[in-house]
């Protein structure tokens, strides 16, 4: 998850429709759920995500602006400014997991942990009944 104020996100005209998706709850559940799996959970900085590069982490100069949606680097990546943020924040992400690299993808950082739980057991079966047999 992207460490971010929502505070901040609260002011605006956009400020109802934050309010009512529920971000808040939705991090809180979501760190509910990995600590019952025995999962991580990671927040990272978003400051720079859209202006890094993914590939060679340079810093864009001049800033891309909200309207712009295409990145591009003098090293030759050009892709969708979200994609290019999104793959900074896994970056982020797994250089402060133990064991994860920024090369890494989240399949190659292992499977998830065993889960522990109660195991459901079949209903008891009906005994066979006497099929043809005459009484």
């Amino acid at each position: 998850f992207e460490n971010m104020d929502l505070r901040d996100h609260m002011q605006g005209r956009f400020s109802k429709s934050t309010a009512d998706a529920g971000w808040g709850l939705l991090r809180q559940f979501s760190q509910y759920k990995e600590a019952r799996r025995s999962g991580r959970y990671v927040e990272v900085p978003t400051r720079g995500t859209t202006q890094t590069c993914s590939k060679c982490g340079c810093l864009r100069d001049p800033p891309l602006t909200l309207k712009d949606r295409t990145y591009s680097c003098p090293c030759g990546l050009v892709m969708d400014r979200d994609v290019n943020a999104a793959r900074n924040i896994l970056a982020r992400a797994l250089a402060q997991v133990p064991g994860g690299t920024g090369e890494s993808t989240p399949v190659e950082t292992g499977p998830p942990p065993h889960r522990k739980g109660r195991r459901v057991r079949p209903k008891k079966r009906e005994p066979p009944s006497a099929v043809g047999v005459a009484t």
